[in-house]
């Protein structure tokens, strides 16, 4: 039977490579205070990215916030938003379309002078180009070779950036007289898109540090979660999401006729930024196998990327550090994970990163900070080798204990890991179909493949080696996702 060549879309996240930009944020404080900086921190977001010809233009918003300490020993909060653009030159995308662009401060810098702090931040995103793509395919082929694929129609695609506010109440364990700094990270643990409707839900981790009564100062991690619904195309429209949600600012609302308070409510504004495309199920996609012979100059692989899941995943970490001088621990402020790496081998995706923080503490009389800084390796089985990210990644929990001159921290990590099934089409153009028989190198067996099978397995089936096993099998997707019946080459010696 001869194939039919048919038009039709895919959906390509294809990874550009890393841009690294630098912003600046002046933070002021009042005139009639002297101050000295005991912590600060920073995060980014990029809130839209335009891929025009071969350069990609992007804007975003650095946020900056520090904690401060004036003469008479009164400590507060300082924070400043500023925005920031900048373009990227890329030499593989061509045609103008959407970009993604998960960014994270790798490095800030500060000045303190005439009570002003000039904050300069090194900014790092990953370049994703959401690409739709027309290709030929071939359809209508043999029941035993068809593989069904969603097809994505990319001309019904629409941008979302949507702003919500979440309240929430809470209670500490000690009274306080007043919140220093809350600062807010952002896990997204799905994001659906149903019926035109696209659903994010996750949690906020915010961290607050606050003074109490005695003049004691400690911090805790409030996790808050989120459910949110956005409307995006018609009603009936099925549909998929890329995107992200970021904490734009965390508000803390007292009461203030009430003394020695335990209460207070975080109110954090965030915003979702998200790509969604309408999808339709399609059967079609002929794998090249079944072509006995074609024109191998005119074929090529295309991978297409389908958001698959979010996973989360928890882990910890411990830094020890010898610290000399301290007479009283404070509170460990800015708390921040870096991901450095991550790779997918064998279904088990692999995470490099790196934890840091400022402990506050008090050395004769005086506020003093030190880094704490420490590198971290992390294992999540993922079921399959698919195409992940850690789209974030916060501390959820921090324990700090000094024992005998030696300081004891352990940092809960939660990360947020955005996975992409990567699914490999056999895409072939001006397709010669020539007489169907076995060509001179290889023949053709039928055999049922079990859910797993890999090349070692097939290898040894067939008794080949895997160079032979290469050489006629190219096309063959293992390990096997599912029993299923499969046609082989097997080398004719």
């Amino acid at each position: 039977m001869k194939p039919q060549i048919e038009k039709m879309p895919a959906l390509q996240r294809v990874f550009l490579g890393e841009c690294r930009t630098v912003a600046e944020v002046r933070l002021v404080a009042k005139e009639s205070q002297q101050i000295k900086v005991l912590g600060i921190c920073a995060d980014a977001t990029v809130l839209s990215a335009e891929c025009l010809s071969q350069e990609i233009f992007f804007d975003g918003k650095l946020n900056v916030k520090a904690i401060v300490q004036d003469n008479e020993g009164n400590i507060a909060s300082l924070n400043y938003a500023n925005d920031f653009a900048d373009k990227f030159k890329n030499n593989v995308i061509t045609a103008d379309t959407k970009a993604d662009m998960p960014c994270e401060v790798v490095d800030l810098t500060y000045t303190l002078q005439d009570n002003v702090i000039n904050a300069k931040c090194v900014v790092v995103c990953k370049v994703f180009a959401l690409l739709c793509d027309e290709c030929d395919v071939l359809t209508d082929c043999d029941d035993l070779l068809v593989k069904k694929h969603e097809a994505l129609l990319c001309e019904q695609k629409s941008g979302i950036k949507k702003d919500f506010v979440i309240v929430d109440e809470v209670e500490l364990k000690h009274d306080f007289s007043k919140i220093l700094l809350a600062e807010t990270t952002t896990v997204l643990n799905s994001l659906v898109c149903e019926q035109g409707v696209v659903t994010a839900k996750g949690e906020f981790f915010t961290c607050v540090t606050y003074m109490r009564d005695d003049k004691d100062i400690r911090s805790t991690v409030i996790k808050t979660p989120f459910d949110e619904e956005f409307s995006s195309l018609d009603a009936d429209d099925d549909c998929v999401a890329i995107g992200h949600v970021k904490t734009k600012n965390t508000k803390v609302c007292i009461e203030m006729s009430e003394e020695n308070a335990k209460e207070f409510s975080l109110e954090i504004s965030a915003q979702l930024v998200a790509n969604v495309f309408k999808t339709e199920k399609r059967t079609f996609v002929c794998d090249a196998f079944s072509l006995k012979n074609h024109t191998q100059q005119n074929s090529k692989i295309l991978h297409s990327c389908f958001p698959k899941e979010y996973l989360c995943y928890e882990t910890s970490v411990n830094i020890v550090e010898q610290v000399s001088g301290v007479d009283e621990i404070l509170c460990v402020t800015n708390p921040g994970v870096n991901i450095q790496k991550t790779s997918c081998v064998d279904s088990t995706l692999f995470i490099d990163g790196v934890v840091n923080a400022n402990l506050l503490f008090v050395s004769e009389e005086k506020v003093l900070s030190c880094p704490l800084k420490m590198g971290f390796k992390a294992k999540v089985q993922i079921g399959a080798d698919l195409l992940c990210e850690v789209s974030n990644a916060c501390v959820t929990q921090i324990s700090v204990k000094m024992v005998r001159g030696v300081i004891n921290a352990d940092f809960g990590l939660k990360f947020g890991i955005n996975c992409f099934e990567c699914k490999k089409h056999t895409v072939i153009t001006n397709v010669q179909l020539l007489e169907e028989k076995q060509n001179d190198d290889c023949a053709i067996e039928i055999l049922v493949g079990k859910k797993g099978m890999t090349a070692w397995d097939l290898q040894k089936y067939l008794g080949t080696s895997y160079e032979d096993l290469l050489a006629c099998n190219s096309d063959l997707v293992l390990p096997l996702e599912q029993d299923k019946k499969i046609l082989v080459y097997r080398k004719i010696n």
